[in-house]
């Protein structure tokens, strides 16, 4: 519907004699994307009258790259923090394990505020970098990547099991191993 609406756009320019086509053509593009667009709020609902979690877990972890993914990883989550504070989140990192030289292995990191989860629910993925390392004594260009999920919060149910329900078996190996 877009490249139509583009060309249509183009025939208005290229050819007056058009404009009175083209503009119908547009009229029923436009019709077209209201109806489409009624029919995605009618199957998952209106995106702005979700109620979106206002608190999530950032995981952050370094990829393939080594050392480097590690750097990577950590300027990765930095961002991030940064990101969280500039928009008036809170933040709390809950876990990080570090590489040897300074670089974040991985890292999760606790953010708490409105509508977080729908801001950042798009960054889960594998981030690439290409870049000449601070560990590259020889000037060459390496790519490294990390990866980052974005898990909302678990809402709470509870769970009740009929211990009736329940059956335990024991058994005992026979021969060797």
């Amino acid at each position: 519907l877009i490249q139509a609406e583009k060309d249509a756009q183009e025939l208005i320019e290229a050819d007056p004699g058009m404009k009175e086509l083209a503009e119908k053509e547009l009229e029923d593009i436009d019709g077209q994307k209201d109806a489409l667009i009624a029919q995605i709020v009618q199957i998952v609902g209106d995106p702005n009258e979700r109620e979106w979690p206002n608190e999530i877990v950032l995981e952050v972890r370094a990829g393939v790259g080594g050392d480097e993914a590690a750097l990577f990883a950590e300027e990765l989550a930095q961002a991030y923090v940064k990101y969280a504070q500039a928009k008036g989140w809170r933040t709390k990192t809950l876990e990080e394990s570090r590489s040897e030289l300074g670089g974040i292995k991985e890292v999760q990191i606790e953010i708490k505020g409105d509508n977080c989860y729908k801001e950042l629910q798009w960054e889960t993925g594998v981030h690439r970098v290409q870049r000449v390392p601070a560990t590259e004594a020889q000037g060459r260009v390496h790519t490294s990547a990390a990866t980052v999920m974005v898990l909302p919060e678990a809402e709470e149910f509870d769970v009740q099991i009929d211990m009736n329900d329940v059956r335990v078996d024991f058994f005992c190996s026979s021969g060797p191993g």
